[in-house]
């Protein structure tokens, strides 16, 4: 037996791993046509750095390239479902973000992630190179970029990294932008975010193919549950979904406080689904409070 369980294990993490693709859950057995609930996932500036002339244009390329993302449902603070959704992210008193508030902010609205971006120092360059048998110059436009991904369930930071993008101007472009930064023109502009945002994209892409989906209860009256999710991510009445404990929270360093998920203590079943949230009936025998992390269990066959 003790040769066999190395390949037990082994067995095991394939099943597991077969059930993940990107990050989503795939049905084992059942209906192939079912698909499994889109990520929710929000994305904003960081406060301050990341609101100067361009964050605008730039948080508007990026999200339409995670808009595009079939996997993905892209949270808008505009749409009446979302306008409780604070306009800027909450910061710790040393300034940067307070994770475990961004993670109860999440909760409430069904994200699973939260991606925070900033660009900033655009500017132009003029570089001079030269050879043996060859000088030349070239001018572009760049800039720094900086994006993070935070996760709801745990309050950590997936993936923290910064780009320097940059596009090919004129001389005659690069002299007036230099003169008067203020009339960088619209065109190179969207150039270079553009391509910025697929840069950023194919990275935090990558980092949420690690979050897995879940939903989280909101409030309980009686024996209804009241979830975070519902049909605009395709949650619909007759989904199984485990129920895992509030967990732990422990304090890290400089006012960071992060969780460690629960154990499962029972599932329950959606029975209606809205637009923005569903609810369920608790069963006999399991106790439910809000901020319990759902998520969907397998069809079996």
């Amino acid at each position: 037996m003790k040769r066999l369980y190395p390949l037990l294990v082994f067995a095991v993490c394939m099943l597991v791993s077969g059930c993940m693709k990107n990050g989503s859950l795939t049905m084992i057995g059942g209906n192939k046509d079912i698909e499994p609930p889109l990520k929710k996932i929000w994305v904003m500036p960081f406060p301050s750095t990341g609101e100067n002339a361009f964050s605008e244009k730039f948080g508007n390329s990026l999200k339409k390239v995670f808009g595009a993302e079939k996997t993905l449902f892209l949270v808008n603070s505009h749409l009446s479902d979302y306008k409780a959704l604070p306009e800027r992210l909450p910061l710790l008193p040393g300034g940067r973000i307070n994770n475990s508030t961004l993670s109860s902010i999440a909760e409430e609205a069904g994200i699973q992630a939260v991606g925070v971006y900033s660009a900033v120092d655009v500017s132009v360059e003029e570089k001079y190179t030269e050879t043996m048998y060859l000088s030349k110059t070239r001018w572009f436009l760049k800039a720094f970029f900086s994006f993070s991904v935070y996760d709801t369930e745990t309050s950590s930071k997936l993936c923290d990294f910064y780009i320097e993008e940059k596009v090919k101007i004129t001389k005659e472009e690069f002299d007036e932008y230099s003169k008067f930064p203020e009339k960088i023109s619209e065109a190179s502009v969207s150039e270079l975010f553009n391509q910025a945002s697929l840069t950023i994209s194919e990275k935090a892409l990558d980092a949420l193919s690690k979050v897995s989906w879940k939903a989280f209860i909101v409030s309980v009256n009686g024996n209804r549950a009241r979830i975070s999710s519902g049909k605009e991510v395709l949650v619909k009445p007759g989904d199984e979904m485990d129920v895992f404990s509030l967990g732990q929270i422990f304090e890290g360093k400089d006012g960071f406080r992060y969780r460690i998920p629960g154990d499962i203590k029972g599932k329950i079943k959606i029975e209606r689904s809205e637009n923005n949230y569903s609810e369920a009936e608790i069963p006999g025998g399991l106790t439910v409070v809000p901020g319990m992390t759902l998520k969907p269990i397998p069809m079996a066959e």
